[in-house]
């Protein structure tokens, strides 16, 4: 399965069991979950502790910054060094014992807060806090490690030369059987960036790119794999798509149905700050969606079985109350 779960935004306190029911409710083995809170805001935790899995996380901006040296010049060399102080001071924090359990409730208090005072004085008083939430805002991949063993949990910075524009990162996992140790497949849980212009079209062509050489180096024990995520495919004629499969990987949806869904995002989830990027596309301004998020697999001895959506569903006592603002992918594959 693979779901953004939107993070701590968009009335989570409301819509969280709406979202463990959705990722419960498929029966999976391993979810890739983009936008969670993770780095000791424990949203990770939650949500795996929920499914009896294990979180295998990274706090993508973190990653990218520290990995990478800077937020470009986009911003100045001074004001990148005081956001690279403010989050190397975050994350020192989090590691000693009371004051990391405060830092870590942080970004749930806040966003709580804020969504409750904007809808009091229709003011947000605490937009600045978003630069506090680099610490905390990344990719989980949930693994049932009651039946599957996980190897070799790897980082992937997905923009190298341009952090200023894309502070993301992939993570990948070998998954074995439990029983026999045998390696099944990878899985690896992307991101990709959200621009809705051609240098957005552009960048995701290139992190794109860079997952699948990523992958090349990793076929000696399987080339079995799976990317899941969220692709932010927000226009026509990504040229992702053409990329994927010349390098033979299919869409596990499009496989069983012929084609993919007519949307996963939006859902219908409204709030005081949801997020409004890609509204003003011609499918949404029409009252309907796009397909943002895919499963693809590659390799012999991988048969897809069946695959859906789910989370595409309000809640039935509130119509504006959506487990996220996108659905979910789920697919049946089958590993022989």
């Amino acid at each position: 399965m693979t779901m953004n779960c939107r993070g701590y935004f968009d009335r989570y306190l409301q819509r969280v069991d709406l979202l463990k029911e959705t990722m419960k409710s498929a029966s999976p083995d391993v979810i890739g979950c983009q936008e969670v809170m993770v780095n000791g805001a424990g949203m990770d935790e939650d949500l795996a502790g929920f499914l009896n899995f294990k979180a295998y996380s990274d706090a993508g901006i973190l990653t990218s910054l520290f990995t990478c040296g800077s937020a470009g010049g986009e911003y100045g060399p001074l004001v990148t060094l005081i956001f690279v102080g403010i989050l190397r001071c975050l994350n020192f924090a989090l590691t000693i014992p009371f004051a990391g359990r405060l830092v870590g409730l942080m970004p749930l208090v806040l966003e709580t807060l804020r969504e409750k005072v904007g809808r009091l004085i229709g003011v947000d008083i605490f937009n600045l806090y978003y630069v506090t939430l680099g610490a905390f805002f990344g990719i989980s991949t949930f693994v049932d490690t009651s039946h599957y063993k996980v190897a070799r949990f790897a980082k992937l910075v997905l923009q190298p030369k341009g952090v200023r524009k894309h502070l993301g990162t992939a993570t990948r996992v070998l998954i074995r059987s439990r029983e026999t140790g045998k390696a099944l497949f990878w899985f690896v849980n992307i991101h990709y960036i959200h621009f809705t212009n051609d240098e957005g079209k552009r960048m995701r062509v290139e992190e794109c790119k860079r997952v699948l050489k990523w992958m090349q180096g990793c076929t000696g024990e399987t080339d079995r794999c799976i990317i899941a995520g969220d692709h932010n495919t927000l226009m026509k004629n990504e040229g992702i798509f053409k990329l994927m499969k010349a390098n033979g990987y299919e869409s596990a949806h499009k496989k069983i149905h012929g084609k993919e869904p007519e949307s996963t995002w939006p859902t219908g989830l409204k709030s005081i700050y949801m997020d409004t990027d890609g509204f003003d596309l011609p499918a949404v301004k029409n009252g309907g969606g796009i397909c943002l998020d895919f499963i693809f697999f590659r390799g012999k001895g991988l048969t897809v079985k069946d695959a859906g959506v789910v989370g595409n569903k309000p809640s039935p006592e509130d119509k504006t109350l959506y487990p996220s603002d996108h659905a979910a992918i789920w697919a049946d594959i089958l590993v022989e």
